[in-house]
């Protein structure tokens, strides 16, 4: 099942259950970086990697995307202002900020950003995303660049017959950045969608536990004024698009229903060609349309895989587009929905308080901004 999710709620559950919601998410999860000093990216190792024996280095060509998530200009005011935006009794109650102004009052000042950019470019790498606030920035680069920009060492490693890549220790960052994490340093974590065994079909070929969306109309009463009239959607995913829109296409005709009109909107590098997730991807799109054939359309913001480098950054496009769905469909999860991780599903490899690799530093300012957007 799909989890809805709403620029004026939503949450991110990362790793071993840390949930990331509202005033409370924005405490926490507020970054400590000082400017002046270089900050300590302990979250950004694979905790109990020291464990593994590496099999040997990287190829220094292997390709990577990273996420760096930086620092916001104003972390207490934009917790005030979240605290008057949710409090009926304040006077800027429901009165939500557009992209712009949240990039303008609480983003990354350009001059900050513009420092950032440019030490990625003279280490090599190539600047693949930057979401509106300039909070997130993806950038690719070789693994022989990475370890001269991270004085790291990219490494092969293999657990319980996975191989991936990792860093050997946690990765150095100028001081004066305001750099609170580097993710997608390593190719073991992931999201992943869940396993959905195909059902058996009945006589003649038919599945018979399947439901027309005609018949979950009257199932749920659905009232015919209330199938999407006026509404925009969303689905939030990784890999090629191209299946997905054909099935959904077919399952329109199937089913007698019009053909909702689909964006996508890429985010981030790559090649867009994984199908790992189209199951899923069918699923979201067919079911959303489904219960709600008269949308005005339905947009598809897709990084290029499911890592996490890429799944950020189709988060933060969807929450930096002025004018994006209200309301999308994500599904997808890491380490809780995966517990065969041979590394992050391992109690003895992964502390509980370490699990998460800086991904909530990463995600939280996307959060955040849909938040303050409503």
């Amino acid at each position: 099942m799909s989890n809805r999710i709403t620029r004026g709620a939503w949450s991110v559950a990362v790793a071993a259950g840390l949930l990331l919601w509202g005033a409370a998410g924005l405490r926490a999860a507020m970054p400590a970086t000082s400017l002046s000093t270089a900050p300590s990216l302990t979250a950004n190792i694979l905790p109990g990697l020291d464990r593994l024996a590496p099999l040997g280095l990287a190829s220094p060509l292997t390709e990577m995307r990273v996420g760096i998530g930086l620092a916001p200009t104003d972390p207490a005011g934009e917790l005030a202002l979240f605290d008057a935006l949710y409090d009926p009794a304040s006077p800027l109650y429901h009165r939500f900020l557009t992209p712009a102004e949240v990039a303008d009052r609480f983003g990354v000042p350009a001059s900050r950003y513009r420092a950032v950019e440019s030490w990625l470019r003279r280490g090599g790498l190539t600047v693949t995303h930057v979401d509106s606030a300039r909070t997130y920035v993806q950038a690719s680069g070789s693994a022989a660049q990475l370890d001269r920009l991270f004085a790291t060492t990219l490494r092969t490693y293999r657990s319980k017959g996975v191989d991936f890549v990792a860093n050997d220790r946690r990765p150095a960052v100028p001081p004066g950045l305001g750099i609170v994490s580097v993710i997608g340093l390593n190719t073991l974590q992931r999201f992943s969608v869940p396993e959905r065994p195909r059902p058996a079909p009945g006589i003649g070929g038919l599945y018979t536990d399947s439901y027309t969306p005609q018949a979950l109309w009257s199932l749920y009463d659905q009232p015919a004024d209330n199938l999407g009239q006026g509404q925009t959607m969303a689905v939030i995913g990784a890999g090629s698009t191209d299946s997905v829109v054909g099935d959904l296409r077919r399952f329109e005709d199937l089913n007698h229903l019009p053909h909702v009109p689909v964006t996508v909107r890429h985010a981030g590098g790559g090649a867009f060609k994984d199908n790992a997730g189209a199951v899923e991807w069918d699923l979201d799109t067919q079911s959303s349309t489904g219960m709600a054939p008269l949308v005005r359309r339905e947009d598809l913001y897709f990084g290029s895989t499911l890592a996490d480098a890429d799944i950020v950054a189709a988060f933060s496009r969807w929450a930096g587009d002025a004018d994006a769905p209200a309301q999308a469909d994500a599904s997808f999860g890491e380490c809780e929905t995966n517990p065969t991780n041979p590394v992050s599903g391992n109690p003895a490899l992964n502390p509980p308080g370490n699990v998460g690799q800086g991904l909530g530093n990463n995600l939280q300012p996307v959060a955040d901004q849909t938040l303050l957007q409503g």
